[in-house]
């Protein structure tokens, strides 16, 4: 019996026996590819005979470390704010419905299916029924890593993807994790994301991320956005621009249709979000120009947005995944230009532009902040004595140093935003000095 944990914390133990049965799960047979394209001469099949046992956070370990890793999240849960400490309970408490179905299907005999329109190793994952009901995505096959089956094949892991900077091969599915615990309330509608290790025969055990399968009627590229929930519409470009998604596109936004015919919007395909925060040249927006995004915060929204701790939420991802400081910091980043923003009464399409390249190889407003607060930040350090100075090359990881970037970050954000208001019609005779210095990150 597969023993319940957190679910969104969960990935495999490296056991191969379950319940006295010997695992020899095994790929049936690997991806041929021609010489000439990426096309794939047979399927990759796994065996319906994988079963996942499960383990706390990536790294491999034992029965107490699970106990270890789900005591001290449930620890973390009653200091953290109300905001994390609700969905750190609500996942501890939850069942893995989602991996008891993936493994009910698997052995029924329903074999993974190799998703042909995407670069990386994507596979449907059916229900002993034969309903797809889950996506899984293992590490090692994303584009440009080790085994990916579709020609598309890297040297290492966890160096720099040739598709997007600032995102290391390999971490992509701890992205797509990230952004399913980061959607505090569900608000976002991101679908039910969990970390897995599933073994093989060859042996090797495969980690991924395994994510709901959405049954949808088309994604937002097929549809015009007058027919979207403006709701539906600001609480993903909430989510976007706290992660500083690099590939919000048409095509990884669903649309499905609730009871009474009101189309609801569904993102997936989170990869790319949290680049390295001196990699934010590449964000993209499809919302951008929408309607919606014209429209103001509603209070509500506003009061969310309130409630949000970047530290808070960046501690909830040190202790679930493998992210490094570096894309920690973006969250910081993307957080502070949110909080900033929405307070100085700015709406989703003003926030956005800042955020987005004007011109290919023009900076945008953010980067050129994000770049004058490290400036500031390294010639305030360079005040202190010569010993302090060996510190700067490890800037990511100090927290004085963190401490000087956002202080600077968030005067320099705060005028930028004051720039952007007085390239539109003011309604009020005064500035936002105050407004910015009050407001709680």
């Amino acid at each position: 019996m597969l023993e319940p944990l957190s679910s969104a914390f969960i990935v495999p133990a490296p056991s191969r026996s379950f319940s006295g049965c010997r695992m020899d799960a095994a790929v049936a047979e690997h991806s041929v590819l021609t010489e000439d394209s990426c096309s794939m001469k047979t399927t990759p099949s796994f065996s319906s005979h994988m079963r996942p046992s499960l383990l706390v956070k990536k790294s491999l370990g034992t029965g107490p470390q699970v106990r270890e890793n789900t005591q001290r999240l449930a620890e973390l849960a009653l200091e953290a704010p109300s905001l994390i400490a609700r969905s750190i309970r609500q996942h501890l408490e939850s069942e893995d419905t989602l991996v008891k179905e993936v493994e009910e299907g698997l052995m029924a005999g329903r074999s993974p299916e190799l998703v042909q329109d995407c670069c990386g190793g994507t596979y449907l994952m059916s229900n002993a029924q034969g309903k797809q009901c889950a996506v899984f995505k293992p590490a090692d096959e994303e584009p440009y890593a080790p085994e990916n089956p579709k020609g598309y094949v890297g040297s290492e892991m966890y160096s720099s993807s040739p598709l997007k900077e600032g995102v290391e091969v390999g971490m992509a599915a701890e992205r797509e994790c990230a952004a399913y615990l980061l959607d505090h309330g569900h608000r976002g509608n991101v679908p039910r994301t969990v970390m897995l290790r599933i073994h093989h025969s060859r042996p090797e055990l495969k980690y991924g991320s395994l994510q709901v399968y959405v049954h949808n009627i088309c994604s937002v590229e097929d549809m015009g956005p007058s027919k979207f929930e403006s709701a539906d519409v600001h609480n993903i470009a909430i989510l976007d621009i706290r992660l500083c998604n690099s590939d919000r596109h048409p095509g990884n936004i669903l649309v499905t249709q609730a009871e009474g015919g009101k189309f609801r919007l569904v993102p997936i395909d989170h990869g790319f979000v949290l680049p390295k925060w001196r990699y934010l040249h590449d964000l993209d927006f499809c919302w951008l120009h929408w309607p919606q995004a014209k429209q103001p915060f509603t209070d509500e929204e506003i009061q969310y947005i309130d409630e949000l701790d970047a530290e808070a939420d960046a501690d909830f991802l040190r202790n679930a995944l493998s992210l490094s400081e570096d894309c920690l910091r973006t969250l910081h980043i993307g957080t502070m230009l949110l909080k900033l923003g929405a307070h100085a009464g700015l709406t989703l399409q003003e926030i956005g532009t800042m955020m987005v390249r004007p011109h290919h190889d023009e900076r945008s407003v953010l980067e050129q902040e994000v770049w004058r607060s490290e400036e500031m930040t390294l010639k305030e350090l360079r005040r202190y004595p010569s010993g302090v100075l060996r510190v700067i090359n490890a800037f990511d990881g100090h927290a004085a140093m963190d401490a000087a970037f956002l202080r600077h970050l968030r005067t320099n954000l705060g005028a930028a935003i004051e720039n952007k208001l007085a390239q539109r019609p003011r309604t009020d005779d005064g500035g936002l000095s105050d407004v910015i210095g009050s407001i709680e990150l």
